[in-house]
């Protein structure tokens, strides 16, 4: 029997999963047989560690992408048509400036604003100004200004340069994107197709609604299982002493806490508290760089980014959010 061209995708995303699922228990056995003392609990114990993290990561993002999805589809569907292009300033500069701001309107973390911003494209806006709120919108969000004030206060500035560091590397990444000569390139063609699907969708608002959470539902979950994983093989392999050993150094703790970012996959909504326990032997710096990082582009994150971004947009991002970061990082510990 010949197989369809949805059965030949869905094995070409599921036999990467399945090798990187069989490479981290290689790992893992790997390193008990050969350095036993790197850790300092056993195998069984880390296996069931990282199982919990994933399994926690999991359950922390699920309310905020199906919050993301229930948006998605309020905008996409239930929004009449214009209103959204008949808001938004018509100078490109204007108009990102104002989608970076959108996320204090909209507080769900980096797990929702994704499906959120594909319901947007659907509208008709452009990807890089999408790229706008989608990188602002997991740092300026009311829930996670609160809650890194609670952490911090305002001690050293890190409030203060999460909220302008987030803002500027978002306007940054979709300046530079906006300058890209075919926008359609950005996106992946799986997500061109899913959004033909959903605009011919034809029906009641009830029928497209329930149509448009499958097909969101079913892009998204995939990567954020995937991503989960990531995040928890991650923590599990490497371990966070040999992080935190350097965490005096002005430069070096930047760069750790940056590693760090990417691999924990940590809801912005509560990262604040997590950095807070590096706080008495990192620098303030480095700090900054975790809490700017983490929820812009940690493995989750990508992960989730990839169903509608290309691999060469997600490595642009990495780069550009990881330099600015450092620079950031590296102002406040000279100011601090």
């Amino acid at each position: 029997m010949t197989s369809t061209p949805s059965a030949v995708r869905r094995r070409s995303r599921v036999v990467p999963a399945l090798c990187l699922g069989a490479a981290v228990v290689a790992g893992l056995f790997l390193i008990d047989a050969f350095a036993p003392a790197l850790f300092a609990v056993d195998l069984p114990t880390r296996a069931q560690d990282g199982l919990t993290l994933a399994l926690s990561v999991l359950i922390e993002a699920l309310p905020f992408v199906a919050l993301g999805v229930i948006l998605s589809i309020a905008i996409q569907v239930w929004l009449p048509a214009g209103v959204v292009e008949r808001v938004l300033p018509r100078a490109g500069w204007a108009r990102r400036a104002v989608l970076s701001l959108l996320g204090m309107a909209i507080p769900v973390c980096e797990c929702g604003n994704v499906p959120f911003a594909r319901g947007l494209m659907m509208r008709g806006i452009g990807p890089a100004d999408t790229l706008a709120f989608l990188v602002a919108a997991p740092i300026v969000n009311p829930i996670v200004i609160l809650t890194t004030h609670q952490a911090f206060g305002w001690s050293d500035g890190i409030l203060v340069a999460r909220l302008l560091g987030g803002y500027a590397i978002a306007n940054l990444i979709a300046w530079l994107y906006s300058r890209h000569p075919d926008p359609q390139r950005l996106l992946t063609e799986r997500f061109a197709q899913t959004c033909e699907v959903v605009v011919g969708e034809r029906g009641s608002r009830a029928r497209r609604s329930t149509a448009q959470f499958v097909v969101e539902l079913r892009a998204v979950m995939p990567a954020l299982v995937i991503g989960s994983g990531i995040a928890s093989a991650v923590q599990v392999l490497v371990p966070r002493d040999a992080l935190v050993a350097i965490g005096s150094n002005p430069v070096l703790s930047i760069v750790a806490m940056v590693l760090l970012a990417i691999t924990v996959a940590i809801c912005s909504n509560v990262d604040a508290f997590f950095a807070l326990s590096f706080a008495s032997t990192f620098s303030p710096g480095s700090l900054v760089a975790f809490l700017l990082v983490g929820p812009l582009v940690d493995v989750k994150m990508l992960a989730l980014l990839r169903t509608t971004f290309t691999w060469r947009v997600l490595a642009g991002l990495v780069v550009v959010v990881v330099l600015a970061a450092f620079a950031i990082g590296i102002g406040v510990n000279l100011v601090a």
